[in-house]
């Protein structure tokens, strides 16, 4: 996918993603993260901002950041977010955001991170570490084929790297990505 000037095909599948699927796969995703709504969110690789907006939908006190690198992307979230005032979509790498230290509970990269150049995973990685609260959550969900993913071991070393310790591992599958690891991690 060329994130910065999508294909019409891959515009189409994006919007009936929204439409269709977003609720079962999205909505399914932040209601298991069992949110209190008072919590600041951070969403790395926000896109179009599917789950964006089931996480503006659950805070009611709290806030969400959408942090997306492609200005095509960002912009259709920003759209999509219009009027949410616990909402934010930023156009930027989360790397060079003046983020402070600890002030994030939740964390959340959903099938984004194997889409990243394997050599600069780790600094984003550790970017999101100092994000993190100390009792926050970093909650990764990533494919795990060999051919379009990467493996549950390095995302697991990539964290401890960062200095966090794995809480809850989960292996399942989808029709759409195959093989899938989650991972819940902290401090």
């Amino acid at each position: 996918m060329d994130f910065e000037q999508p294909s019409l095909l891959e515009r189409v599948v994006e919007n009936l993603t929204w439409y269709v699927l977003a609720p079962h796969v999205h909505g399914r995703f932040v209601r298991n993260l069992q949110l209190k709504g008072g919590e600041h969110v951070l969403e790395l690789g926000c896109g179009g901002g599917m789950m964006t907006r089931f996480l503006s939908d659950t805070l009611t006190d709290g806030t969400v950041a959408g942090i997306d690198t492609s200005r095509y992307w960002a912009d259709v979230a920003r759209k999509r977010m219009s009027g949410r005032r616990n909402a934010q979509i930023i156009c930027g790498d989360v790397r060079e955001l003046p983020l402070e230290p600890g002030s994030q509970d939740v964390e959340i990269v959903h099938l984004v991170l194997h889409d990243i150049p394997s050599v600069e995973r780790q600094s984003i990685i550790d970017a999101l570490a100092t994000a993190l609260a100390g009792n926050g959550r970093l909650h990764i969900k990533e494919p795990t084929r060999e051919s379009h993913g990467m493996s549950a071991e390095e995302i697991h070393d990539l964290c401890a790297c960062a200095g966090l310790r794995e809480l809850r591992r989960e292996h399942s599958s989808s029709i759409f990505t195959g093989p899938l690891y989650y991972g819940v991690y902290c401090h």
